[in-house]
């Protein structure tokens, strides 16, 4: 669920306002997962699935 979720965020319908990811992949972590956030991580960047893949 927490990877749909990061996916229709990122490539779902687009806010007119710009999207911090790090805060939204935070937030998402909190909310669909239980191992949480860890403070100054960015590992969404290095996810290749969420660049090259097209569904």
């Amino acid at each position: 669920i927490f990877y749909s979720a990061m996916d229709q965020k990122l490539f779902g319908e687009q806010s007119s306002t710009p999207t911090d990811t790090i805060d939204m992949v935070a937030d998402l972590t909190r909310k669909y997962t239980s191992w949480g956030y860890v403070e100054g991580t960015h590992w969404h960047t290095r996810f290749n699935h969420l660049i090259n893949y097209g569904a």
